[in-house]
């Protein structure tokens, strides 16, 4: 059985939502894995791959 006296209530912030437009390429199923990286991503993967041969 469920206490609703001790449930806590839920707040929610739009600004804090995800809204479409930032889930527009996972919602047509072509994410953008490119998007998701950041500068010291792609240095991390320069240099590995320059150390592998």
């Amino acid at each position: 059985m469920i206490d609703f006296d001790k449930l806590k209530p839920i707040e929610l912030d739009p600004y804090e939502s995800i809204t479409s437009a930032e889930m527009a390429a996972i919602l047509e199923g072509k994410p953008n894995r490119a998007g998701e990286l950041s500068e010291i991503d792609l240095i991390k993967q320069k240099q590995e791959k320059a150390i592998k041969p």
